[in-house]
């Protein structure tokens, strides 16, 4: 899906039984929502590729391994996440190498990240979300690193996936048990459960 993120993992067939490669092989990967970009996490490898120019990809310097990627509505910000426990947003409009904007840090490791839809009313936030591998889900306003994130809400598992509905008002988590929560969004009050 153009603007999200989408997680693969490879799987090997021995015999007739089916393992899954360890979650340091993940490959994590997002398109921008205009098709210029693409954003491709391997490990603690993350770089940028411009669809004119596929074969000179720009390298951007995380940390640890990232587990997820995603794209603001716009195309210009770029948020990772992982295993070092950080969130950064990158300013991804210039040609050159992409340029930090801001890295908020948490005390649990970050299952995935995405943006929130963009407010009604020229407001000029930026918010971004992310989810910790203990179900927390927590919003930011990517243009302030220096304000708090907020506890928007929270699983009973590590969430594994962040959307939004195309009108924006839902927000949808899906946690590592296979639960999906439907929350109204921006108050992140409940309106929808359902185990898998």
């Amino acid at each position: 899906r153009v603007g999200s993120s989408v997680l693969l993992r490879t799987h090997e067939a021995p015999a007739a039984k089916v393992r899954r490669t360890a979650p340091s092989d993940a490959v994590v990967a997002a398109v921008d929502p205009q098709g210029r970009l693409v954003c491709v996490a391997h490990l603690d490898s993350l770089q940028l590729f411009a669809a004119e120019e596929p074969l000179a990809p720009r390298a951007l310097t995380p940390t640890g391994v990232v587990r997820s990627v995603c794209f603001s509505r716009c195309g210009g910000v770029l948020l990772s996440g992982g295993d070092d426990k950080a969130v950064r947003a990158w300013d991804v409009t210039a040609d050159a190498a992409a340029a930090p904007i801001g890295t908020w840090t948490h005390h649990k490791k970050i299952g995935c990240v995405a943006f929130a839809p963009l407010p009604a009313g020229g407001e000029t936030s930026l918010l971004g979300l992310w989810a910790d591998k203990f179900g927390e889900v927590f919003a930011f306003d990517v243009r302030c690193p220096s304000a708090a994130p907020l506890l928007k809400l929270g699983h009973l598992s590590p969430v594994s996936h962040l959307a939004f509905t195309p009108g924006g008002g839902e927000l949808v988590t899906a946690d590592r048990e296979g639960h999906v929560r439907a929350s109204w969004w921006p108050r992140a009050r409940l309106h929808s459960r359902r185990p898998s």
